[in-house]
């Protein structure tokens, strides 16, 4: 039996100091509930350019 959480993730980050770009990185993975079967885990970077005020 595979343990499923539905699990939603909020987050805010303050960015401080001088660069071009934030890179974010997260990993994942997604399972079918009924039949208890999960997908190879994923993993995603996404490069947020700065912006100065």
């Amino acid at each position: 039996m595979v343990e499923v959480n539905f699990i939603r993730l909020l987050t805010a980050l303050l960015v401080t100091g001088t660069g071009v770009a934030l890179i974010l990185q997260a990993s994942y993975q997604g399972c079918n509930d009924p039949t208890g079967v999960c997908y190879p885990p994923i993993e995603k970077t996404l490069s947020v350019p700065l912006v100065s005020r």
